[in-house]
Parts: structure tokens; sequence; C-alpha cells
């Protein structure tokens, strides 16, 4: 998942259990999840100093993640005060307080919880980001629930207070910042108030585990019944985190929260995403520990430590430009830090670059340029899998070029380029944005053209080419045939509800699709002609219908396809490639 900031002070963070005087923080917020509603919701306050001035305002989430309503969960702000009155906005996200100069503000509101029934409901990302309550416990991020008073901007440094209460005996109260069990926990800490947005709340009755990793606390939780066992979970986890901080030589971090959500489905859809100190995974009941969906899942959000952001800022307006090294250069790494750690054997990583390969060179998006791949990111599953694939594919490139040089390649410069913890902790100056400093090393070396190679692959857009060392030492390859990936219309589509840009030679128009029809979505296996795509057109006057056809021409493509070589595993070169030492 993306993170707007990307650069936070370290601080202490306290978890008490004791109630903490609102009057001893700038801001203070109170949480308490309600369920004995009809409609399950959190009750929420906040209480700020107002200052000089006889008018406030509070700021809600306008967008994370692709969602951008959860403004709409948030209603009935009201005043403590008779005195004091909140007044709607034309915008959503911001309410405006009336007020006396120089008292303090108690502004109390609820957030709407979804879905209806979490424990028998199906839970979708979108559910995952925002609330969820039910009986006996409860989950929240911080962009879905908290109101920030608009003075205390991301670059103030207020002291913070969040209290979470839950009615409920001997269940976790647990959050990025620590965890406990009993009914109330108060985490206090002294940083920008989007350090507590970008974070995670949750507790009642979860399944928890505390491990420590180089002295460490790491808090692992779940929630629902899963097929796998919980200690193997924990310890799975750390084994991942354990790699990833000697890999990088980086041991100082704050404790650090794993959540695991069932989605109430036998199987499906899975994701995650990295918050402050914290990881969020969400998936179906077939989920396996260990297994590839928990391995790529734990290792990719759990790299997001380093990458971007210990290596410089992504840019506010145009992040998405660069996510071809924030999310491309992280996928490079949890592959291959899987192998370094022995958790992944070299069939499984050529297994995986297979799929890789695959499915960038049958992607129906392939040719947009960078700023089309921006526009379409979170609407476009194939624009969206684009900056994943040719970062990947680039860093690749990279660690060729200068392993030809450096046995340790791009492992060598990027630990180089990790910042130090005290220009990490100075938002004074601006922070040079990371791929702006690795271009520079890049090109400071001389060893090839990175910028030439932004512009061309990342850019424009070009298509890359495979040889036989694209993989590295380890693989041989050989060419099979496949079915050429054609969805048949502009997967831009979904967009503006209505087909657009339907092929009158494509598969689409063949089973009777056409520009113009009404749609609620669309499906497929993007890259994957050998199962069937679907679209479900909407009818103003009827029932919906879904219409499902091959997305192929009919016609072939070459797609390269790796293996291991023969005693790849105790090739000293090829062991030198994935970092690892020795023959054996």
């Amino acid at each position: 998942m993306k993170r707007e900031r990307l650069v936070v002070a370290l601080v202490t963070c306290l978890a008490v259990t004791g109630a903490i005087a609102k009057d001893a923080c700038d801001v203070a917020w109170r949480f308490a999840p309600r369920s004995e509603a009809q409609k399950p919701y959190v009750d929420a306050e906040v209480s700020w100093r107002a200052g000089n001035a006889k008018t406030s305002e509070l700021t809600l989430t306008p967008e994370w993640g692709g969602i951008d309503n959860f403004a709409q969960a948030m209603h009935d702000f009201r005043s403590t005060s008779p005195h004091q009155w909140v007044l709607d906005r034309a915008d959503p996200t911001r309410k405006t307080v009336t007020h006396l100069p120089n008292e303090r503000i108690t502004v109390r509101y609820r957030v709407d919880a979804r879905p209806a029934d979490p424990d028998r409901d199906p839970i979708s990302r979108r559910d995952a980001y925002s609330a969820i309550v039910a009986p006996d416990w409860f989950h929240f991020t911080g962009y879905a629930a908290l109101a920030v008073p608009a003075q205390y901007g991301d670059e103030t440094r207020p002291r913070l207070c969040v209290t979470v209460d839950i009615a409920m005996d001997g269940g976790w109260n647990v959050s990025s910042f620590g965890a406990r069990q009993g009914r109330s926990a108060t985490y206090v800490l002294t940083d920008s108030p989007e350090r507590l947005r970008h974070a995670v709340y949750f507790g009642g009755s979860f399944d928890v585990r505390k491990r420590d990793v180089h002295g460490h606390a790491i808090w692992i939780a779940r929630r629902g019944t899963w097929r796998f066992d919980m200690d193997a979970y924990a310890d799975a986890a750390v084994r991942v985190i354990s790699t990833h901080r000697a890999f990088w030589n980086d041991f100082a971090f704050p404790p650090f929260t794993i959540e695991l959500l069932h989605t109430n489905r036998p199987s499906g859809s899975f994701g995650g995403t990295a918050l402050e100190n914290a990881f969020l995974m969400y998936a179906p009941d077939d989920f396996a520990v260990p297994g590839d969906a928990f391995d790529f899942l734990m290792s990719h959000e759990h790299l997001h430590t380093w990458l971007p952001r210990r290596f410089g800022s992504m840019g506010e307006e145009d992040e998405a430009l660069r996510y071809w090294f924030s999310e491309g250069f992280t996928n490079f790494y949890t592959h291959r830090l899987l192998v370094l750690s022995g958790e992944w054997t070299l069939a499984r990583y050529a297994e995986t670059l297979n799929r890789v390969v695959e499915q960038y060179l049958q992607n129906s998006a392939r040719g947009y340029d960078n700023e089309r791949v921006k526009a379409s990111f979170f609407i476009n599953v194939a624009a969206g899998a684009l900056p994943y694939q040719r970062g990947e594919l680039l860093a690749l490139r990279w660690h060729s070029k200068i392993s030809a040089h450096d046995r340790n390649g791009l492992d060598t410069v990027l630990r180089a380029l990790l910042l130090q913890q005290k220009v990490r902790e100075d938002t004074r100056p601006p922070v040079p944005r990371a791929t702006t400093r690795l271009l520079q090393a890049l090109d400071s070396g001389g060893v090839f053209d990175a910028n030439a190679d932004v512009d061309r692959y990342i850019e424009r857009g070009e298509q890359m080419e495979f040889g036989t060392d694209s993989l590295g030492p380890c693989f041989d390859m050989h060419v099979v045939k496949k079915q050429v990936f054609r969805l048949g219309f502009d997967p831009d589509s979904i967009k503006g509800g209505q087909l657009i840009g339907v092929e009158v030679d494509g598969p689409a128009y063949a089973v009777g699709l056409r520009d113009g029809q009404l749609i609620g979505g669309f499906g497929m296996y993007e890259g994957d002609a050998s199962q069937d795509a679907f679209v479900q057109l909407r009818n103003e006057t009827g029932p919906a219908s879904e219409v499902k056809f091959r997305p192929t021409s009919g016609a072939q493509v070459d797609i390269p396809v790796y293996a291991p070589k023969v005693g790849a595993d105790t090739d000293p070169t090829c062991r030198a490639w994935f970092g690892r030492s020795g023959s054996s």
C-alpha cells in the first residue's frame, strides 16, 4: 500500500492503563466501539486547544488506498459545550467549529462500521481499511476514524493521545503503538497527527502472540478460525522480519504489529497494506501459512519499512509516477530475500518470476506511458500491475549489470543509500526523492545509463526484452507458445461505467458486447488467456446479466520460461547472485 507521508520522527509511544487528562494533551482522541445498536459504530471524540482564534477546522481523510469516501461514514458531529457549534462545509472532509478564544474544544461524532455482521458477512478491502465492530471484537484504521484539527498540520509536533475503550473483559487492546490486555489503553506520542492516521487499532477476542526480534517486540494477532497453527504463523512472520532486518543491517525499531482478518469466504481475494509500525492482512479460509500468498504478502509489506521510506520521499502530488520503485523494487527484494532466507527454493523463485514475465508480456496496458499508468492505477487492474512488473524487471536488469563489477550488485547500491536515522528524523529540510538519489548513485557509478532505462521502459512504456540471463546465472531459458491475451475493450471502461473501445475484431465484440453498454464491472485473470473473462452488464429496467468470453484473439506469442540449472543451488556464482555465501 502507498504511504502518503514517508518520513516521521522516531518518538517514544506509551501504552498506559489509566486515563490521561485531556489538558495534558494538545490533541486527545477517545474511541469506543459500539455493537449494541442496530448498526454498529465507533463512538468518537476529539479534544484540542483552540488558541486565539474564534473558529477552528476539523479535517477528515479525503482519500487513501484508492478509497475516497471515509468522510461519508463519519457524522453526527456535535460539541459538548452549549456555546460551541460544529458547522458543515461544502467539502465533506472539513468541518468548522465556532468557539471562544483560548478555550479547549471537545467534539463528539460517530463512525459507522461495516459490514453489518462481520462474523458472517464477507469482509472486503474497503471494510478492512474502514471500521469494523462486532459484539466481541473491533478494528479500524486512523484514516477511517480520526477527525484532526487543521491547526495541527503534518509539520507540527504536538503531544497526542489516543484512548481506546472496549466493553469486554480480558480482551486485547492493540494498535500500531503497542498492545495490552484490558478494557482501556491510551497511546501517547509527540509527533504529527499523520502518524496516528497511518495506523491501525483493534482488539477484543483476537489470538495474540508476542515475539522478540533483536530485542524488540513483535505483536502477531489474528481474528477468526484458521487452518494453520497460531504459533506457526507467528514464527513464520518473525523469520521474515529477522531476515529483512539482517539484510539491511537495520535493527532499531519500536514494537511492530501484524493483524490478520478473516474475510469470511472459503477462498478468493486476499491482500494487505503496510501501516505505521504495523502490517494489516485480510484473507479467506484457504489462506495457508506457510504458503505463496502469506510469503508474498508478509515479505512485500514488511519491506515497505525500507522501500521507499528509508531512501527518501516519493513526492506528494505525483507519487504514482514512481511506484515502479516503491512497489516494483519491493517485489524484487520480496522474491529475492525469500530465496536468501531459505524459505523458497530456486524452482519456486523461477515459477514466480515466470508468472511475472508472462503477465508483463501479456499485460493489456503494457504500452501505457507512465502518465497514463498514474491516471489508471486504481481503476484498471492491468495498469495497476505495471509498476510492480516494470520495477521488478528493471531491478533485475540493473542487478545484472552491476553484478558484472560488484558481486553484490544492486544490494551494494541500495544499502549505501539508506538514510541515516538523524536525516530521517529531521523533517525541516525537504527530503530528496528516493528515485532521484538512486539514479544519481547509478549515474555516478558509470556502469550503464539508468536514466535512459527509466525513460524507455517506465516513462515511455517500451517493452523490455528477455534473454537467457534475464533472471541471472542460476537459470536456463526455453520458449513456449501461448495464446495471446486480448480483452477486446478498453479496461478504463470501469471509470465511466460503460464499455468503450470495443474492438470489432476482438473476443468481446464476438459475444455481443458493444460500445456504450452500461456495466457494473468486469473481471479477468490479467494476462492469462486460458481462463474466461466476464463483464457484468447493467440493465436499468431489469436484472443485471453476466457475459463470459475467452480473452484471446486466437493468435500465439512466444513466452520465455526459466528453470534452475542443474547444480545451481551449490554453484558459487548463483549463490552470489542471491547474496548467499559459500557453496552449501
